[in-house]
């Protein structure tokens, strides 16, 4: 049970890296559209 709780942690994380990074690139596609 305790490597499935680390699983989820590192997936968060990674969501959250991620969602930053595609949060930088739609806000500049948001620009454009304006």
């Amino acid at each position: 049970m305790r490597k499935f709780m680390d699983l989820i942690l590192l997936l968060m994380k990674n969501l959250l890296q991620w969602s930053k990074i595609k949060g930088i690139g739609f806000e500049k596609e948001y620009i454009y559209e304006i």
